[in-house]
């Protein structure tokens, strides 16, 4: 119901699976998975990675999204992420938590306040990315849904 209405959905999905969230998942295209440099968040990508495949949901549909990067509170090293991702599409957000707080204590976005910052840059090429994307598949001409999770 909501793509005919809208060209983006973005749904924010617990770590957990179940029917609801794999049917969610199966609908999606492109699935971005997000995660950040800590054990338990490269732990629960891992386990949705695995279990995608297993549930009939293709990769080929998955790109992840690291966030906070850069954060000198690191729980485990870059390399070991690129290991658990192989060769999925992956973007980086960069981190800036004073950027990121003021925009929210300010009720702004980020790219009002410091356009030039890095974590704004980052942000941007991912809007990009995602507007290419959009294109491709308009050049298709095939009926599209598009879900973010």
């Amino acid at each position: 119901v909501l793509s005919t209405t809208y060209d983006h959905i973005v749904i924010s999905l617990p770590m957990y699976m179940n029917d609801l969230i794999e049917q969610t998942l199966a609908l999606s295209n492109p699935i971005y998975l997000v995660t950040q440099d800590s054990i338990s968040m490269l732990r629960n990508m891992n386990m949705i990675l695995q279990r995608l495949p297993k549930r009939g949901i293709s990769k080929n549909n998955v790109e992840v999204i690291h966030n906070r990067v850069g954060t000198t509170a690191r729980d485990v090293k870059s390399y070991e992420l690129g290991k658990l991702i192989g060769d999925l599409p992956l973007h980086k957000v960069r981190s800036d938590y004073t950027l990121a707080s003021r925009a929210e204590n300010e009720g702004k976005a980020v790219t009002e306040l410091s356009p030039r910052a890095a974590m704004c840059k980052d942000i941007l090429a991912i809007a990009k990315h995602i507007a290419e994307f959009d294109s491709v598949k308009k050049d298709t001409k095939k009926p599209t849904r598009r879900w973010f999770s």
